[in-house]
């Protein structure tokens, strides 16, 4: 059992290096376990690189797994039931926590119910979970802060939002934050582990809960593997200050130092990583210089000339975003490069995004923007929660026509004019209302349209009414209202139509509302 960290300047080679020990222990020794922990964003990629770096090309000893990915297999291995509460889920929860212990909380108890406040309240859970921190230890920085009396209501607020989550939870589910700390109690069952030779790539620092698990880890697996991000010029274990620039990583190192001497677990001298031909920047000197000289306190100057970086100044984002899309036309045209090869980093994406879309949809370049696209604005989402909040308000004008205008019902859209129009000249209002035969018309209606307005009425009532009927039912339950909710968009359609939309956008090359 021995711990190997590996060192180096950012792109130095450090991954390429222990991927090619890796795979040459991995074909000496065919039936030892290697298992490689990257960050869930990495893993594929790096299975595609070592799958590239191998002779044969095919990597069947060597796995490739996110912490996530590791804990499930290996609650798979020894049994371990506890079912994993996702963020919906979590949404869920604290919003009834929210609504039973309004009155414990004297400052966010009002608050918990605007849009938003769940979420924000649901990041800090995570944030508190992710870091081990417990619920009786707010009580405790609370009694400290004394002087100041909002910070100490808005913790105990907070602590019986926190007690209440994680007393509903106990023995229930669990969270993907407490993941690595359940698989820390199960690990020592695991023949997975044991023994194994664990890869920790791609990391710039780990969390508490995440060192409780490599602190079960390391007695157990044969040697383990960790890169770390750190200049050349540095001592690993060496003093430092919390400002430097490497103080995360100087963390890591310290705290794996701290847990193998703990455990008895062999450091072996540390492998600093030097630039190579392997190297990310080996083929660019002057990208090399900017990676040795960034944020550090020496002053270098570059002297030569450099054709891998260029400064533009523009007036405005609009034309930043003009000049950045002529650039890309003319490396596309003129040396051979595809639109795959290009990336467009920015700081403040809301800013440029109507612009990257007005610009790049010009000039036909395709592009993805890395966003999050709100379920709000999607049209059945919209009639759904119409359709909900018609059944809840008693076929309330504002939600009857904000369901049927979201197109999903199937009625045309001329139609839904008309009986707008009807609605509001005679001020139709009310299930009754929408369930009688309509024969009256206003002043300037003609009264041969009222049959057809009715044959309309029909229509809106023949998908709406069965899903009021079991919500108004006296005695019904979740799984009524659920499978209501569910037939209900059987009867329009909704599957057939939002396929339909889905191949248009396809058609259209929108891959980003095809999805």
């Amino acid at each position: 059992m021995s711990l190997h960290i590996y060192t180096g300047s950012s792109g130095s080679g450090k991954s390429h290096l222990i991927y090619t020990q890796i795979i040459r222990q991995s074909m000496e020794h065919p039936t030892d376990r290697f298992l490689v922990i990257v960050p869930e964003q990495y893993s594929m990629q790096t299975q595609k690189e070592l799958v590239r770096l191998h002779p044969r090309h095919g990597i069947l000893n060597i796995d490739v797994l996110s912490f996530a990915r590791l804990a499930y297999r290996v609650f798979a291995e020894v049994g371990e039931r506890s079912q994993l509460l996702e963020e919906i889920g979590k949404s869920f929860v604290l919003q009834k926590i929210a609504l039973d212990h309004k009155e414990d909380m004297s400052v966010l108890g009002t608050n918990l119910s605007k849009p938003g406040n769940i979420a924000e309240m649901k990041s800090m859970i995570s944030e508190l979970l992710l870091y081990g921190i417990r619920a009786d230890m707010l009580s405790q920085n609370s009694e400290k802060q004394q002087g100041i009396s909002l910070l100490d209501r808005k913790l105990h607020d907070i602590q019986v939002v926190y007690n209440a989550f994680e007393s509903y939870l106990a023995n229930r589910y669990m969270t993907a934050e407490e993941v690595p700390d359940v698989l820390a109690r199960v690990a020592g069952k695991s023949e997975i582990l044991r023994d194994a030779i664990l890869v920790f790539d791609g990391f710039t620092g780990f969390t508490p809960v995440q060192l409780a698990l490599v602190e079960q880890l390391m007695p157990i697996c044969r040697d383990m593997y960790v890169t770390v991000t750190m200049d050349p010029i540095e001592d690993a274990f060496g003093k430092y200050c919390k400002t430097d620039l490497f103080s995360m990583s100087h963390d890591t190192t310290s705290a794996l130092y701290a847990i193998a001497r703990k455990t008895h677990v062999t450091v072996e001298p540390v492998v600093y990583v030097s630039a190579s031909e392997s190297s990310r920047f080996a083929t660019s000197p002057s990208l090399a210089f900017l990676e040795q000289n960034l944020f550090r306190r020496h002053r270098n100057v570059w002297r030569s000339e450099s054709l891998d970086i260029s400064i533009f100044a523009a007036r405005n984002p609009l034309a930043e975003v003009q000049h950045a899309a002529q650039c890309i036309a003319r490396m596309v045209r003129e040396e051979g490069l595809r639109y795959r090869d290009f990336a467009i980093i920015t700081g403040d994406l809301a800013t440029y995004d109507d612009y990257v879309r007005q610009v790049f949809g010009e000039v036909d370049i395709p592009y993805f923007l890395d966003v999050k696209r709100s379920l709000i604005h999607n049209s059945f989402v919209e009639y759904v929660r119409a359709a909900v909040e018609a059944c809840s308000e008693d076929y309330s004008y504002d939600s009857i026509f904000r369901m049927l205008k979201t197109g999903m019902s199937g009625i045309p859209v001329a139609d839904i004019d008309r009986l707008e129009n009807h609605v509001l000249a005679l001020g139709i209002r009310g299930k009754r209302r929408w369930r009688e035969k309509w024969v009256n018309h206003s002043r300037n209606e003609n009264p041969e349209y009222i049959p057809e307005l009715d044959e309309i009425r029909k229509q809106v009532c023949a998908l709406l009414d069965p899903m009021a009927d079991a919500f108004a039912r006296r005695g019904s339950t979740v799984r009524d209202k659920t499978v209501a909710l569910f037939e209900f968009c059987q009867r329009s359609g909704c599957e057939v139509k939002l396929a339909a939309d889905a191949e248009r956008f396809a058609e259209a090359g929108r891959q980003d509302l095809t999805r």
